[in-house]
């Protein structure tokens, strides 16, 4: 468990009241604990909220450098379209899409349609 809380950058809450942890603290303490039974798949429900842009980076990070099977569900697509190669996106629980990230998560009237925007990633500035 130590190992995993050194990887999600809480190595020094160890001895932390729980209750005084913070949301983000919380979940990645969660992810550690899920880390240190080594699964072969992830499944995770939005793993990004409520994680300050530090800890979202370093989340990324160590989700890429894993050689596991990683299932999201997410609504943050700057996450999707940063980590995943296949996508499944959802409109009133009707698949209607699943396949490449890069490809659907840039088109942005077929997002719009289905109540989407671009990733915030992908959005020119003004």
């Amino acid at each position: 468990v130590r190992i995993s809380l050194r990887k999600v950058n809480l190595g020094n809450i160890e001895e932390e009241i729980p209750h005084f942890l913070s949301f983000g603290e919380k979940k990645l303490v969660t992810l550690a604990t899920v880390l240190s039974y080594d699964p072969e798949i992830l499944v995770l429900d939005e793993p990004s909220s409520n994680l300050d842009p530090r800890n979202r980076t370093n989340f990324i990070k160590l989700i890429q450098e894993m050689d596991k099977t990683i299932i999201i569900a997410t609504h943050d697509l700057d996450l999707a379209y940063e980590f995943s190669d296949r996508c499944i996106i959802l409109n009133q629980g009707e698949v209607v899409f699943d396949g490449d990230s890069k490809k659907i998560l840039n088109d942005r009237d077929f997002l719009m349609n289905n109540g989407l925007d671009l990733p915030l990633c992908l959005r020119k500035s003004i």
